[in-house]
């Protein structure tokens, strides 16, 4: 009787170790994800995920140079980049990154490539120019690229990503490799560039949180009740955080993008947050004048473009026009920033800024999406 249970057992066990040894052997084999090994089916493959997305590209693609940045950048033609600066692009901007999170990539990739050329955005929204930028981390990008095969599996064990291991059809969406986490995607998203009409009525959760943002700024400046954003000028975190970071990689050409947001946004930075210029006008010039040889700042906000609310999908992000005008500007120094000139752009930037009517374009913005209201609830009475 004891021998049949040891037997019992030992068989139980074998067979739970043959099972696991299947699913784990699957797992490795198949790699949806690809997170562990280059891809051995469904290669040009890709899921809802843009953090392995780019992961997946950085392992497996060919290249010599990449654009880092957040989705201002995502839609930045690496193909385009190729044919203005030379070299082999590719872009690998994660929609929301931090600072910290793009460095930790960049040191990812450069533990087995020579990287070129980094075109960097750094983003006010984001933060790039604050001390406390590196303490709110997405935990999913930073362990994406420092983590063992183990780390993995864990990954593949979430319900969320296990669905993908026995799926053999290679069904699901195609990579875009020279946009891939582009946001431009459906016409929802396209149909809002182009006119101030369609930005103020096409996409109700944009045009409610554009007015809400819109609201709560013209409201505080009646009331005069401003705010002061939770960052300032602070000397130690550039050295540390970027200036030390493009030392470390003096081989490498460091393009520093400011990314161009709509007028209206940055009269909300100066007329409602009292401490704005002196933390980005501070944080800025410090980095113009302590930037080496391998780095290169351009700014955008003084130029006409950045007034023109067709070239927008809402108070930060630019079309793709506007992308490929960037690289043009970049190619012909346009909008490059250094001390001589500094004070000019600034100037003029803020300007803008402080004299933009933002109660005005506020009514205007109402004005127009209720004419999209009252339309819809024509429409409504006519089904």
């Amino acid at each position: 009787m004891q021998k049949k249970c040891k037997i019992l057992t030992f068989s139980f066990v074998l067979v739970i170790l043959l099972i696991s040894f299947i699913c784990f052997a699957t797992i490795w084999y198949v790699d949806p994800l690809k997170l562990i090994h280059k891809p051995f089916m469904c290669k040009d493959t890709s899921y809802d995920n843009v953090n392995f997305i780019v992961k997946n590209l950085i392992d497996n693609e060919d290249y010599d140079s990449i654009i880092l940045g957040t989705s201002l950048l995502s839609n930045t033609s690496a193909k385009e980049a190729d044919k203005v600066f030379g070299g082999k692009f590719l872009n690998v901007s994660i929609w929301g990154t931090l600072t910290n999170e793009k460095i930790t990539i960049l040191d990812y990739i450069s533990k087995n490539k020579k990287i070129n050329t980094v075109i960097m955005s750094l983003d006010q929204g984001s933060k790039p120019l604050a001390e406390n930028n590196f303490i709110s981390l997405n935990k999913e990008v930073i362990s994406t690229y420092n983590f063992t095969i183990f780390d993995a599996l864990k990954i593949y064990l979430q319900n969320k990503h296990l669905k993908h291991i026995f799926n053999f059809s290679c069904e699901n969406t195609k990579i875009n490799k020279d946009t891939p986490t582009t946001w431009t995607y459906n016409e929802s998203i396209s149909n809002r560039f182009g006119s101030f009409e369609k930005w103020a009525s096409i996409n109700i959760v944009q045009v409610v949180n554009i007015n809400n943002t819109l609201k709560d700024a013209t409201e505080k400046i009646s009331k005069e009740e401003f705010s002061y954003l939770d960052y300032d000028f602070n000397k130690e975190y550039l050295d540390k955080n970027l200036l030390d970071v493009f030392r470390k990689y003096p081989d490498t050409q460091f393009i520093l993008i400011i990314p161009p947001y709509f007028i209206a946004q940055n009269a909300i930075y100066f007329q409602v947050y009292k401490n704005f210029e002196n933390a980005q006008k501070s944080s800025l010039f410090y980095l113009i004048k302590q930037k080496p040889s391998n780095v290169k700042i351009y700014g955008f906000d003084d130029m006409g473009f950045v007034s023109d609310v067709a070239n927008y999908y809402d108070l930060i992000h630019f079309s793709p026009k506007i992308s490929s005008d960037i690289l043009g500007f970049i190619k012909n120094d346009i909008g490059l920033l250094e001390e001589k000139n500094f004070e000019q752009y600034w100037s003029k930037f803020a300007n803008k800024s402080r004299e933009f009517n933002l109660k005005d374009f506020y009514e205007k913005f109402l004005v127009q999406s209720n004419k999209k209201d009252k339309k819809e609830d024509i429409n409504a009475k006519k089904i």
